[in-house]
């Protein structure tokens, strides 16, 4: 997130994403892209420094506010080691 490139390209692509008519991330990103996705939005939600921020938005919309639990457990492990 703080890498000046891929940083900003995330932000403009979860703008992107937020402004978007379609709500079903398997219709945007294949079924199983979609999963990765919310993944992603998690990963990125969990340690971004905002408490209101776009991954959460993301979240929202695409998964009604869903994180992965997977991604979140997995983050848990790490943290607790």
């Amino acid at each position: 997130m703080n890498h000046p490139i891929l940083g900003y390209r995330l932000t403009e692509i979860t703008n992107v994403l937020l402004h978007i008519n379609e709500i079903n991330p398997a219709v945007i990103f294949g079924p199983i892209d979609s999963v990765k996705f919310q993944s992603s939005m998690t990963l990125f939600s969990i340690v971004s420094q905002k408490s209101d921020n776009n991954f959460d938005q993301v979240l929202v919309k695409f998964y009604g506010g869903q994180r992965c639990e997977l991604t979140t457990q997995m983050l848990r492990s790490i943290a607790n080691n």
